[in-house]
């Protein structure tokens, strides 16, 4: 089994952990806690992850500048990761009536359209250069 198989196995578990926290946190069951926090561990790792061995920089032929405008995006990918991260656990505060719960979902939404502004202006630069006679 290959890394992306491992890592789809590693999501889905950590998927099948928030909904049974979830369905347990509604029907006020035990350990409903724990499964929605062993979720969030499990979709942080299999992010990070994923976010790390989704490309590979390399080939010879590729310009500088392109090299550096991908390492740009993985960058932006692990932000846009990181802040829908930080808003799922925002949410999940607020259901759970813990504190700082308003923190993070405004925090989370605030590092999302920063980094969206910054994808779309990084996006349109890169057609931009593609169309150039330089490249």
């Amino acid at each position: 089994m290959d890394a992306k198989g491992k890592i789809s196995i590693v999501f889905a578990v950590a998927t099948l952990a928030l909904v049974a926290g979830a369905i347990f946190t509604v029907m006020h069951w035990p350990f409903a806690t724990e499964l929605l926090i062993g979720g969030y561990v499990l979709e942080i790792l299999a992010l990070i992850i994923y976010q790390m061995s989704k490309r590979k920089l390399g080939k010879q032929e590729v310009a500088k500048e392109n090299m550096r405008m991908m390492t740009w995006k993985k960058y932006l990918n692990l932000a846009l990761g990181f802040a829908a991260l930080l808003v799922i656990t925002g949410a999940t505060f607020k259901v759970m009536h813990w504190p700082y719960a308003s923190e993070l979902l405004i925090s989370g939404q605030m590092l999302g359209g920063l980094g969206l502004i910054a994808w779309f202006v990084n996006d349109k630069r890169c057609k931009t250069l593609k169309n150039s006679e330089y490249l």
